[in-house]
């Protein structure tokens, strides 16, 4: 019996370990080094558009690791194991100092998405998105499905933009509407601007990477450019406190500890 206990103990514990973390709250609204690498688990996203890569990538922010970056932004790139100095900003302190794109009003984006959304909104819009990959709550992303694939292309094709002249755009796939299929994208823009609003604004951050540590502005890249040769991308991250990352920690070592006793007194 204590065999058990013991090795279902490890396993929770191995679980949490590997799911990538959100960051913690302190480290939002300041400018951290971040180093940022494509993820080799086969559970996570990575790879998931034919031809590109998009998803749930590990990286780690100052001193914190293994922490999930969701691509957010198809105009720029990085390379694997790239670092560099970041804002991290939460979502209802975005601005156009801070934040890549963040002062752009709707005119600026290519895609207008059925409404006039700001920068801010389609960043929310985004998060929400994310939240809807299959096993997003759980930290353990199945890999490339066409579903998946339409929720990242919906992503790109929020924050297209007219900032980056000679990169190609996403157009959108089916039409922006709750009937189209949901491996076309129009469906998941459909539900972002459906949904956006109930994005809890203080459980995410943008991440603007890279930032010019020597003066503190982010500075607008050209097409797949670099600031001071170092990479250049834009990411949201989690914040915590996070009750379902750790809660659900809890919840089974909580259930453990009840079955245990159980069988003791049986």
């Amino acid at each position: 019996m204590k065999v058990k206990v013991c090795f279902a103990l490890f396993v929770l514990v191995s679980l949490a370990c590997a799911t990538p973390a959100p960051i913690p709250a302190f480290l939002s609204n300041t400018m951290e080094n971040i180093t940022v690498t494509t993820s080799t688990n086969t559970t996570l996203l990575c790879n998931i558009v034919p031809g590109g890569c998009g998803g749930q990538f590990y990286g780690t922010v100052g001193t914190d690791n293994n922490v999930a970056f969701w691509c957010v932004d198809d105009q720029l790139n990085f390379g694997s194991g790239a670092s560099g100095p970041a804002n991290i900003v939460l979502l209802d302190a975005i601005n156009g100092t801070n934040t890549q794109y963040g002062g752009l009003d709707n005119t600026h984006f290519t895609n207008g998405l059925g409404g006039t959304y700001s920068a801010p909104a389609r960043y929310e819009m985004e998060a929400y998105l994310i939240s809807q990959y299959d096993g997003f709550s759980t930290g353990l992303i199945s890999g490339e499905t066409l579903t998946q694939d339409a929720i990242q292309e919906a992503i790109w094709a929020i924050m297209n933009n007219d900032t980056h002249p000679g990169v190609g755009y996403h157009d959108i796939n089916g039409a922006i509407s709750s009937v189209t299929p949901n491996t076309e994208d129009g469906y998941w823009i459909y539900q972002a601007t459906q949904n956006y609003a109930g994005v809890n604004l203080e459980g995410w951050a943008a991440v603007t990477w890279v930032v010019d540590a020597s003066t503190g502005t982010i500075g607008v890249p050209g097409a797949y450019g670099d600031i001071k040769g170092a990479a250049s991308q834009t990411f949201l991250v989690r914040v915590t406190p996070e009750p379902g990352f750790y809660g659900a920690l809890a919840l089974g070592m909580s259930g453990l500890v009840f079955f245990v006793r159980r069988r003791k007194r049986a």
